[in-house]
């Protein structure tokens, strides 16, 4: 079987931790592991210290990938980091506005960027937040709940 291309988002990142997930469980064998500066610069973000480095420190852990994103947004992309949209922002902007609609949210334009990168790429989205895998299995990005992927995982799904 080729292997699987997973972009984490932030809020399974948080759960890897929480959920004391050994990440040998994303063995590279099976898995490519991707994540973009976003990720990062929220777990940077976390405002209890000792929070961040534990974050940090899985981040390392997992041996991500690192990846541009698909549109660059002024004040919200790193300039290096992200790429012009071939089609003008409007993937990043139709997931924008689904996901406002949803439940409006200060990092939708974040979550925005990730799934569109996603896409894209034909990464699978690994996340924990439910309205955000609906809005992006609404549009077309193939997604999945962290305890979904490891259960799967543990049957032997992609061997």
């Amino acid at each position: 079987m080729d292997k699987v291309n997973l972009m984490l988002d932030t809020c399974a990142i948080n759960h890897v931790l929480d959920f004391e997930v050994d990440p040998k469980i994303f063995s590279r064998k099976r898995f490519y592991l991707w994540v973009t500066h976003i990720q990062e610069k929220e777990i940077k973000k976390t405002q209890n210290e000792d929070r961040r480095k534990a974050l940090l420190s899985t981040f390392k852990r997992l041996e991500l990938n690192d990846i541009s994103i698909e549109s660059g947004i002024w004040g919200a992309t790193n300039w290096g980091r992200s790429k012009f949209s071939s089609d003008r922002g409007e993937l990043y902007k139709k997931i924008k506005e689904d996901l406002d609609n949803k439940k409006k949210k200060r990092n939708n334009n974040m979550d925005a960027l990730i799934g569109e990168t996603a896409l894209k790429k034909k990464f699978i989205l690994v996340t924990d937040d439910k309205d955000f895998l609906e809005v992006y299995l609404e549009n077309n990005v193939e997604a999945i709940f962290l305890n979904t992927l490891i259960s799967r995982i543990h049957k032997g799904f992609y061997e």
